[in-house]
């Protein structure tokens, strides 16, 4: 019968037969580690981090010191909408150190690094509605004294926040009279309570001055603090340099789904079918001018270099740009429509996403369905991938999923390299609520729903002892029955790990039945030793399942010690 030899083990390939597989690809594979280093071992250990809020769903790290510090040691927000995105403010030199974050449930929020600083409850409608609620009403004004000649002006009010976030302004009021005389403006208007927006500091009034050049715009006046209802102008035009560039400042709509952040500090947003982009460096303003709609309702965005893509129910777009203002759109012919949100992620190559047909990958230039070679579309119907919540991770994209077999949490495997590494299974003890990264250090994270209890772990913490795995190879098939005598396994020999070897084989009758019966299935106690199999059989048709946390190395199985020894 010869000698078969396992080495350098992979994943599942699910769309072959279990007789057609490469001889070191698993016809099941869970919790196995697939980096490419080749031998069988088992995914490290989560380490926790915390106990969390019932209910979390969704975190975001604040270093305390450092962003180097330990995950242990740091400040968590804590979101109970697993549809929640948290960036850090794109401004300069920000003082403030603002925080932004947009979900279904609270739409555009934000915060100070002062504001968060402690919080020990869920955020998501906590802290300040994104954006600065513009005037309802108008100054007015009259002018006494002077002499000629006279003139025209029009003045105007904006509100600030404590952040110094402008609004757009109120609409003005024209005023004639001699232009050394006073203008004195009145009823002023105020702001109203804030509510869920920043509290207001400042009110900013501004009046026209037209240049040499025949242009006219609207120019800083004074900055005054709430409650100055009245003012008496007096400054002549040289005096003024500030040019109002609030206009079109608009609060965000009511009703968006989420937030992305592009390079030049240009937030995007979406509701329905229509995509909004707040001023570069200016998260508060979002002019109703700087709006794209496409084909369907959008299900979810993701960013990578210049360009930010658009995930919808229907065929996706590519938006790119520097500058808020001028985006171009770029409408795709792909009937490839993303089924699920949290199924996003983002990797230097592109963006993933799920559709029924698998798992997509738009580059630059180019739309591809990267596990139509691994996996068929109906079996990826089966791993449900409208529940899936993912993320990429040093070049691997892992999925929680909601599948049939008993006792899987998720699937995982390498978009750039599948054939040579393949797909496998994991599972954690509990129910994984919801896995990401940690943005300042580029660490994974897991929340675990422990029976009502969520704590939050590090993902596979290197260094961290290894979990047991389980591999169960091909379906090997020969010319005719015999039977194996001895086998041979290598594998990491310490007295604190353990390997399992089950055998199975099919058995025919005499009626031309055939049946899968076990062999063997015992621990393999010694690395290298030779092992004698049970006779009495013969099969033609024979399939090995290793279980463990030890570190296999290969294995050789033969007809006869003579034959293993001359491997």
């Amino acid at each position: 019968m010869g000698l078969l030899r396992l080495a350098g083990f992979s994943g599942m390939w699910p769309i072959r037969d279990a007789r057609a597989l490469p001889d070191n690809a698993a016809l099941s594979a869970r919790n196995i580690d697939c980096d490419g280093g080749a031998y069988l071992q088992g995914n490290r250990a989560h380490t926790l981090v915390k106990q969390l809020l019932s209910g979390t769903f969704t975190v975001f790290r604040l270093p305390v010191s450092s962003p180097s510090e330990a995950l242990a040691a740091s400040q968590w927000l804590e979101f109970q909408d697993s549809n929640t995105d948290v960036f850090r403010g794109p401004l300069v030199n920000d003082s403030f150190q603002r925080y932004y974050w947009g979900s279904p449930t609270a739409g555009l929020r934000f915060a100070s690094r002062a504001y968060l600083n402690g919080a020990t409850a869920h955020l998501d409608t906590a802290s300040y509605t994104l954006g600065v609620p513009a005037p309802t009403t108008s100054p007015t004004g009259v002018v006494t004294g002077g002499s000629s000649p006279i003139i025209t002006r029009q003045y105007l009010v904006t509100f600030e926040n404590i952040f110094g976030e402008e609004s757009q302004p109120s609409l003005p009021v024209e005023i004639d009279g001699f232009a050394n005389g006073t203008w004195s403006i009145s009823n002023i208007p105020q702001p109203p309570a804030p509510g869920t927006y920043a509290p207001f500091s400042m009110i900013r009034l501004y009046r026209t001055v037209t240049g040499t050049s025949g242009l006219t715009d609207f120019f800083l006046v004074v900055e005054f603090p709430v409650g100055t209802t009245a003012y008496n102008d007096t400054k002549p035009d040289t005096d003024l340099i500030t040019i109002l560039e609030s206009t079109n400042f608009n609060v965000p709509v009511a009703g968006t789904q989420g937030l992305v952040l592009m390079p030049n500090g240009i937030f995007v947003s979406w509701k329905d079918n229509t995509l909004y982009f707040s001023e570069n460096f200016r998260p508060h303003a979002w002019p109703a001018e700087y709006t794209m709609t496409v084909d369907a309702p959008i299900v979810g965005l993701a960013v990578y270099g210049n360009s930010c893509v658009v995930c919808t129910t229907g065929r996706p777009s590519i938006v790119t740009g520097t500058k808020a203002g001028s985006m171009a759109l770029q409408k795709t012919d792909a009937p490839l429509p993303c089924v699920s949100r949290r199924s996003i992620a983002a990797a230097p190559e592109g963006i993933y996403y799920a559709s029924e047909e698998g798992l997509v990958l738009i580059s630059a230039g180019a739309i591809s369905t990267v596990t139509k070679e691994l996996i068929s579309r109906e079996q990826w119907r089966g791993y449900t991938p409208t529940s899936f919540r993912a993320m990429m991770q040093g070049g691997e994209y892992v999925a929680l999923l909601t599948h049939a077999d008993t006792g899987i949490n998720g699937i995982r495997f390498w978009p750039q390299t599948p054939e040579s590494r393949g797909v496998s299974y994991f599972n954690t003890n509990e129910v994984p609520a919801n896995i990401g990264i940690e943005s300042w250090s580029g660490k994974p994270w897991m929340i675990l729903n422990e029976g009502g209890t969520y704590r939050l772990y590090e993902w596979e913490t290197p260094g961290a002892a290894r979990v047991s795995y389980v591999w169960a190879s091909k379906e090997f098939i020969y010319p005719y029955p015999a039977n194996f005598s001895v086998f041979q396994a290598y594998f990491d020999d310490t007295l604190t790990k353990s390997l399992s070897l089950k055998i199975e084989v099919t058995l025919r009758g005499y009626d031309g039945s055939t049946e899968w019966a076990e062999v063997y299935n015992r621990p393999v106690v010694a690395s290298g030793k030779e092992i004698k199999l049970p006779s009495g059989f013969k099969s033609d048709i024979w399939r090995f399942t290793f279980s463990g946390d030890t570190e296999l190395q290969s294995f050789m199985i033969a007809s006869s010690t003579r034959e293993l020894r001359s491997a």
